[in-house]
């Protein structure tokens, strides 16, 4: 083998390794879609995935507005937002989530574990959300960001898995998203409201869930 040869050999062995390089470090397209309706709960993994309580109010002393309180015995949910029974828009047990300020969100979120994978299985997230300025306070246009990030409680490595932007006219959406490569762990699922959007910073930034839980088909 001559000079040639050999260069041109180290040249597409190194081509080979950067190309692997960039395959691992892209970011993994992560499954979801939007349901045609909202899903059949389960609250195996998930408590009180639904957010059934028997009185309205905020959901702890964290930013409320109010001296009016969620009466419950046990922590499930941890939110600074504002809980109302309803019916809201057609659902019932909804969490408003109208961003503090223009750089603060509200958000709701709980710990669990998600027990190993059962053979060819998978776990989905699934909620439902959205930007309810049209009931509210209306403007000419309106929305809000929502964001869903995961926090593995072994490492503390915090990934954020669905952001989008919703607009008063969408209405109601639910999703579906996989986080099956969470399984066997103690995770944090969070769901924030933020300010932002098309609209701007502050144009109606109603944010609300009716729902949070993980199923095994979506």
């Amino acid at each position: 083998m001559n000079n040639k040869q050999k260069l041109l050999v180290v040249t597409s062995s190194l081509l080979v390794i950067l190309a692997l390089l960039a395959f691992v470090t892209l970011p993994k397209q992560r499954f979801q879609k939007v349901l045609s309706s909202k899903p059949t709960l389960s609250g195996k993994i998930i408590k009180n995935p639904d957010f059934i309580y028997s009185s309205e109010g905020w959901l702890s002393e964290e930013d409320a507005e109010t001296p009016v309180f969620v009466k419950r015995d046990t922590i499930d949910w941890r939110s600074n937002g504002k809980y109302f029974i309803g019916p809201y828009q057609g659902r019932n047990g909804i969490i408003l989530l109208h961003p503090v300020n223009k750089t603060k969100g509200r958000y709701v979120e709980q710990t669990v574990y998600l027990p190993p994978l059962p053979l060819f299985g998978k776990y989905y997230l699934v909620f439902g959300i959205q930007n309810a300025a049209n009931y509210i306070s209306p403007t000419d246009c309106s929305d809000n960001v929502f964001r869903i990030l995961i926090r593995d409680e072994s490492n503390k490595k915090i990934e954020t898995i669905f952001e989008r932007v919703m607009n008063a006219n969408e209405g109601w959406k639910d999703f579906c998203v996989d986080i099956s490569d969470f399984a066997n762990k103690n995770i944090t699922i969070r769901l924030e409201s933020l300010a932002g959007g098309p609209c701007g910073d502050w144009k109606g930034e109603w944010g609300e869930v009716d729902y949070i839980d993980i199923l095994t088909r979506c």
